[in-house]
């Protein structure tokens, strides 16, 4: 084995092992590996994207910021690294206007990728969440009814029906979403760790959905 076919071996490895410690909730490994596959390949944005992930389940918001940074500064027109930049900003205190700003880009990179392929679910959903924390909940809703419609039982796509929800303070219709998440699919040790679903753990349904979801340890 020639030594690039080895080290793109070694990082495709640590990328999955990754992976598979952060749906087992065990941030901290997954952090471990995503930083060894930097040691092999430093200027990868999606290393420094799943670093900036496993930081913000792990609460270190100003962290998942400037790993989020970095990604986009190698690959700045990926709108998910916009999403998940104003996130980041989104639970630091002090920073809504930051938040706001990298929403606006990311909607703005999602619709361009729409007019590519209208029917790429992943940017409908994601277009859902952006325009839903922007506060512009009419066309959260559009964007969030066609990702549905395509794919009813996208986990993920039921999640963000549960934020959008959740932003418009219907916190009851929150849940119901959150509840057909959890029947599908999402993993306990996300549902426990996810800092957007903090509002939510206090009521009785959240404990039922805990014990409910699969665990991937």
């Amino acid at each position: 084995m020639s030594g690039r076919l080895f080290f793109s071996y070694l990082l495709s490895r640590y990328m999955n092992v990754g992976v598979a410690y952060f749906n087992k909730g065990q941030f901290e490994m997954a952090d471990t590996y995503f930083r060894r596959g930097q040691q092999i390949e430093p200027d990868n944005p999606d290393l420094y994207s799943n670093l900036g992930t496993v930081s913000f389940f792990l609460g270190r918001f100003e962290e998942d910021a400037q790993y989020t940074q970095k990604a986009i500064a190698l690959r700045p027109n990926k709108y998910e690294y916009w999403g998940n930049l104003a996130d980041a900003y989104r639970m630091i205190p002090n920073e809504p206007t930051k938040a706001m700003i990298a929403y606006k880009q990311a909607i703005s990179l999602a619709e361009k990728q729409l007019k590519i392929n209208p029917n790429d679910t992943l940017a409908l959903s994601s277009l859902a969440h952006y325009y839903s924390r922007t506060g512009n909940a009419n066309r959260a809703g559009e964007y969030l009814a066609t990702a549905l419609k395509a794919s009813p039982n996208d986990v993920d796509i039921l999640l963000i029906a549960c934020l959008v929800r959740l932003d418009a303070g219907e916190q009851g219709e929150s849940l119901k979403w959150l509840d057909k998440a959890v029947h599908l699919g999402y993993p306990r040790e996300q549902l426990t760790a996810n800092p957007d679903l903090a509002s939510l753990r206090s009521e009785p349904e959240f404990a039922r959905f805990v014990q409910e979801a699969v665990s991937f340890k």
